[in-house]
């Protein structure tokens, strides 16, 4: 299975994969937040579902570091020890990560992810398919900074080729509820591409 490190407060800690897994397994519903940035959307999903097993995902520990804290704390100082911060680009995933998530969410993401999103890197596609369990869902949410929208409308394909299958693809005003979402719309809503669909119907 192989290491994962895990970001709690400021320190980053090799952990034998099958901790997650094992808590993955023992949890309701499992969710994955790629791109996590500072936690704060997972760790808030962790605190309303207990029952779950929340993993934020991000290639930047310090961004981590405040929520991860939080997390660690005992849960009636606000803890949530359902909440993983994993510290890993998504180029390397860590083999525990594979075929875990009922979700897969990448929310306002930025660089070479967002770029691997809207230029249909297929490595990139594959490794996000990788991640969900037959079936589940992922939910991807761009900003739009300029362009015409009409110009995605030829990724269900390439999304399908990576095991994607597109089932929603809209464009719509939202007011973003993460904190990175919330800086680039500085506050006010802003126009983002959703893409929705489920894993591992269509791949090949």
């Amino acid at each position: 299975m192989g290491q994962v490190h895990v970001v709690r407060g400021r320190r980053v800690i090799p952990l034998d994969g099958n901790e997650i897994v094992q808590a993955a397994r023992a949890s309701q519903r499992v969710i994955v937040d790629l791109g996590t940035g500072d936690g704060r959307w997972t760790y808030r999903l962790a605190r309303a579902h207990p029952e779950w097993c929340c993993i934020g995902v991000d290639a930047n520990a310090a961004a981590m570091r405040e929520s991860s804290w939080r997390a660690a704390r005992k849960v009636a100082r606000g803890g949530a020890p359902n909440t993983w911060f994993v510290l890993a680009a998504v180029e390397s995933l860590p083999e525990a990560l594979f075929s875990i998530a009922d979700e897969v969410r990448v929310q306002y993401p930025w660089g070479s992810l967002r770029r691997m999103l809207l230029v249909s890197d297929r490595n990139g596609l594959d490794r996000i398919a990788r991640i969900g369990k037959p079936g589940s869902k992922f939910h991807i949410a761009l900003n739009l900074l300029a362009g015409d929208p009409g110009q995605y409308a030829d990724l269900p394909a390439i999304y399908a080729r990576a095991g994607l299958e597109v089932r929603r693809l809209d464009v719509m005003t939202v007011s973003p509820g993460t904190s990175w979402g919330k800086r680039i719309g500085q506050g006010a809503p802003m126009p983002i591409l959703v893409i929705e669909g489920r894993v591992g119907l269509n791949g090949s």
